[in-house]
């Protein structure tokens, strides 16, 4: 079945705030997360609790959009990244737990059909965003809770399966660049 995403979701605007070298909230912008729209390379980046961006404060099942910049991906909360208040350039999305799934909402958001919907909400050039009564009108389909776990499950083995690959990738060229670097050097010293 699917739902206009205003029916299922309370959807804000991030916070703008200058940010610290250290401090008590992760300060979440677009280029903390890597290609796979994965939080990853978070430093120095952090703002202090107060009574003005206290509602911005993540919680468990919330997603957050990039909704500003060229990429547009989905990414699910969860606790143990402590805590944490996204930048201006994302949405905020919360979620009802008994309707719909937090990381399901994310890996739908960012499946490519719905990505494509994305791009085409784009308003502007230089810093493109996709305008929220836009995004307020997308359909979301809603399975039944045990369904969208099951999606999230299988999501999260292909996720593990990819990164165990592309670490295999990484050791195997690293051994190729050792190897090589052994061979050409050797040689070099054979034919003094």
């Amino acid at each position: 079945m699917e739902i206009n995403i205003n029916k299922i979701a309370d959807i804000q605007y991030g916070t703008y705030s200058k940010t610290l070298d250290k401090g008590e909230v992760k300060y979440l912008h677009a280029s903390h997360f890597d290609s796979f729209g994965r939080l990853s390379k978070f430093s120095d980046s952090y703002i202090n609790r107060d009574s003005k961006n206290m509602k911005f404060i993540l919680s468990e099942n919330d997603v957050i959009l990039a909704a500003k910049g060229s990429r547009n991906f989905a990414w699910a909360y969860s606790e143990e990244h402590g805590v944490c208040i996204p930048s201006s350039a994302f949405y905020i999305i919360r979620l009802n737990p008994e309707e719909v799934n937090g990381e399901y909402l994310a890996y739908y958001l960012n499946t490519e059909r719905i990505q494509y919907q994305m791009k085409s909400m784009v308003t502007g050039t230089g810093m493109p965003s996709i305008p929220k009564k836009e995004f307020m009108q997308l359909d979301v389909r809603v399975p039944s809770l045990q369904e969208q776990m099951k999606i999230v499950e299988v999501a999260k083995l292909m996720d593990e399966d990819i990164q165990l690959t592309s670490g295999l990738l990484l050791a195997k060229k690293n051994l190729k660049k050792g190897l090589m670097d052994r061979l050409i050097n050797e040689e070099t010293q054979v034919n003094k």
